[in-house]
């Protein structure tokens, strides 16, 4: 994880281009009936340059838009809302995020969880499950497919979603497959949503 950051400064530009390319609904248009309403407050980990963060505050939620990267966070701020709160913070403990004492009704980690060592996984989780409402919802996408560059990543799949939800609140309600809005013939994508059962 700890290249993951630099990576992303460096290519910050070229990045959010990309990104930025394919809208909210495509991409995340398997999971449109849990979409959160107006007043929803919404956690955006890993928000990049604030395509999801930016889309949440149209629709008149409260964001708090979370990326390590100092590149990539600069470009959210330039390009969004000043009511987005952006926060340098990462993944397993979100210690930043903890501190506001916040409870969120909708937290996504897309393209995420795959930068996530194993190792830290089970601590990560217990981070967002303790950070959702009472029946909030969590969305994380699955990537499965390598990187052609120094990214690091690790293996992700459901069945170890499963597991972690085994000692916690959370339940998953729905598990979809789709191929890659970005036409990388390489890779798919599973979106998988969780529920915190009050």
């Amino acid at each position: 994880m700890s290249l993951m950051p630099f990576f992303y400064d460096k290519n910050a530009v070229s990045l959010a281009k990309y990104y930025d390319s394919v809208e909210f609904e495509s991409v995340h248009h398997s999971c449109r009936t849990y979409w959160p309403r107006s007043g929803s407050f919404v956690l955006d980990v890993g928000a990049g340059t604030g395509r999801d963060a930016r889309w949440f505050h149209k629709q008149g939620c409260s964001v708090v838009a979370v990326e390590p990267s100092s590149g990539m966070r600069q470009l959210g701020i330039e390009n969004s809302a000043k009511e987005i709160n952006w926060i340098n913070d990462s993944l397993p403990d979100l210690t930043s995020v903890v501190r506001l004492e916040n409870l969120y009704d909708f937290i996504l980690l897309s393209g995420v969880w795959m930068h996530l060592p194993t190792s830290n996984r089970a601590a990560a989780f217990k981070t967002l499950s303790d950070l959702l409402s009472d029946n909030g919802i969590l969305v994380i996408t699955l990537r499965h497919g390598s990187f052609h560059d120094e990214r690091e990543h690790f293996d992700v799949s459901v069945s170890e979603l499963e597991n972690l939800c085994l000692s916690s609140c959370l339940s998953i309600c729905q598990v979809t497959e789709q191929t890659d809005m970005l036409k990388r013939h390489d890779i798919t994508w599973q979106t998988v949503v969780l529920k915190k059962i009050a």
